[in-house]
């Protein structure tokens, strides 16, 4: 008998009055546990929904190189009830237990992208204010993403720790037209609607940001064992004080194995490795790092030229420009950049993974440009956002907080099917 790891999503069916039902789905995790331990017959089936990554091993190869199964399985088991239970208790605490759209005013969009929008909203009975992310199913059928939003539910679900830069969503659920998770947050706009209405930023107000999405990666590469793969402006939401979190985890992935094949996330963004199509990992985070630092202090990318409009250079051209770069190539001393950041966007724009700034023992913020930031209490919340960008956002929380209710908002028509999808997303509610 053998076991088998699963890493995409799979329904599990059992015959039910003899008709075969679908009684859960997942897309991380483990099966067949059961037949290791007490050589217990197969009790239902497990389908495949798409491409499945598996790996068979009997029970004395298991325990050869991981340990006993039972300790192993008991471990797992009581990480996800003790999840399971601190979200519950969280949602309690909140009087959220039961989430549903109608428990909830909507304020306004602050953010949004091809399936979804971030939007502002008032617990009608506590008054409290949340972030909803509430996403399209039509749109996500229509747009190919309607796997990737399962997956992100299924992860944003197993996060272990809370991070000052990933926070844990305090619930999540869908009706006959939306997926939605809700986020203890006062979400105000995107990075890049700072930077389109401020301007590219100081270096000063850049490491501030920079440190932040750093200790993030950190946390997610390191805790979560996950590759995040959607880093860009439009990607990190900032909250009412100016600080920044990561809250698109749509193309995350566990490197199971040692690397991730499929070629996804923001084109200006992807690393060599990616464009090659030559399998990839964490450290295509650094890379897509040193594509904002660039950014935030240039108001562009290194691969498009002043006179260019990024949107007007042909997808080919672009990719080859990615791939043909070299080391040292971003000229940072015409823009009148300190050597040290100049240093650190060049290291993190490394081609070759292995010697790419931050994917090294040492942290990325132990870097000599983040030497004037107290890196340990950006970590407790105690370091207080550049003030350009603050009052930006302080003005922007004004602006939704005296603003009417926009009851209009996640409107979407309801998918043509049955979207039997989504019923692997978090709970169901009446619409």
């Amino acid at each position: 008998m053998c076991d088998l790891l699963i890493f995409l999503q799979v329904a599990v069916t059992k015959a039910i009055d003899g008709a075969e039902a679908e009684v859960a789905s997942f897309s991380t995790g483990y099966f067949g546990e059961a037949a290791l331990i007490d050589k217990s017959p197969r009790a239902a089936n497990v389908k495949a929904r798409g491409p499945l990554q598996c790996l068979c091993i009997g029970r004395e190869g298991f325990e050869e190189v991981l340990g006993p199964l039972q300790s192993i399985i008991d471990e797992d088991r009581w990480r996800r009830e003790r999840l399971a239970a601190e979200r519950l208790r969280g949602q309690e605490a909140e009087g959220l237990a039961g989430l549903s759209r109608n428990d909830f005013k909507l304020k306004a969009c602050v953010s949004s992208n091809e399936t979804s929008e971030l939007v502002r909203a008032t617990h009608l009975a506590t008054g409290g204010a949340y972030t909803l992310r509430g996403s399209s199913k039509s749109r996500a059928e229509a747009s190919g993403m309607a796997p990737r939003l399962v997956a992100e539910a299924a992860l944003l679900a197993e996060l272990g720790a809370a991070s000052p830069f990933v926070p844990l969503a305090l619930g999540q659920w869908h009706d006959a037209t939306h997926l939605y998770s809700l986020f203890k947050l006062r979400v105000v706009a995107d990075l890049q609607q700072l930077l389109d209405a401020e301007g590219p930023l100081t270096e000063a107000e850049a490491c501030f940001y920079g440190a932040s999405v750093a200790l993030g990666l950190a946390h997610l590469h390191a805790t979560e064992r996950l590759a995040l793969r959607s880093l860009a402006p439009d990607a990190l939401a900032l909250d009412e004080q100016g600080r920044v979190v990561i809250l698109d985890l749509r193309f995350a992935a566990r490197p199971e194995g040692g690397a991730l094949g499929d070629m996804c996330g923001a084109g200006l963004y992807l690393a060599p490795e990616q464009v090659a199509q030559l399998g990839h990992s964490t450290e295509v985070d650094y890379w897509a790092l040193g594509v904002l630092l660039f950014q935030m202090v240039s108001g562009s990318v290194p691969w498009v030229d002043e006179a260019e409009d990024a949107d007007s250079v042909p997808e080919t051209d672009l990719y080859h420009r990615i791939a043909t770069h070299r080391f040292g190539g971003v000229a940072t001393a015409k823009l009148g950049l300190s050597a040290a950041l100049g240093e650190l966007i060049n290291g993190l724009l490394h081609p070759d993974p292995a010697q790419r700034l931050g994917c090294g023992a040492a942290p990325l913020t132990a870097h000599r440009w983040f030497e004037g930031l107290d890196v340990a209490a950006l970590l407790r919340g105690a370091v207080e956002p550049p003030s350009r960008p603050c009052d930006w956002c302080r003005r922007a929380e004004a602006a939704i907080a005296s603003g009417p209710p926009a009851e209009n908002l996640l409107s979407a028509p309801a998918p043509a099917g049955d979207a039997a999808w989504s019923n692997a997303f978090g709970s169901a509610a009446e619409s």
